[in-house]
């Protein structure tokens, strides 16, 4: 949410939700510009908001950065989301969670599946429309699908 200069001054909130606002616009944005030439880099980045977190435990990062990615796997209702886009993003989850934030891995898998379960049980019985027409399920289950062939899930077959 934008908030004008002249507003900020005023003390439109604690430092604490100021910093968590700070940092969701972050982490908002790098994920914006993730592709597969600047995985790295971006990763780093992530990583020194873990870090440098200015007031922020590791765990509201990890909520925000989760966020972000399930508002952009829903936001596209009746179209699939791209390949090109989710892989750049569950590569970055699966690089970030194979460097030692493996809370991270677990908790957007989690998540995922969470919100996966919901958006299927949202859906009629008797509406197989639905379910053809809302990508919303597909593309976590696109997300989904793809951490598991970056091996951040696992399964002993």
């Amino acid at each position: 949410k934008y908030v004008p200069p002249h507003l900020k001054s005023r003390g439109g909130g604690d430092e604490k939700s100021m910093a968590k606002r700070r940092a969701t616009q972050r982490l908002n944005g790098l994920v914006n510009r993730l592709s597969y030439e600047n995985i790295d880099p971006i990763s780093r980045d992530v990583k020194s908001i873990y870090h440098d977190g200015r007031g922020l435990s590791r765990r509201e990062v990890t909520e925000a950065l989760c966020a972000i990615l399930l508002k952009s796997c829903q936001e596209s209702g009746s179209t699939h989301v791209l390949n090109s886009l989710v892989e750049p993003q569950a590569a970055l989850i699966a690089g970030l969670h194979l460097t030692g934030n493996t809370n991270l891995g677990a908790y957007v898998v989690e998540n995922f599946c969470i919100q996966l379960e919901r958006m299927l049980n949202e859906i009629e019985p008797q509406s197989k429309h639905a379910l053809i027409s809302d990508k919303g399920p597909h593309n976590v289950a696109l997300f989904i699908a793809t951490l598991y062939e970056f091996r951040v899930v696992h399964a002993g077959l």
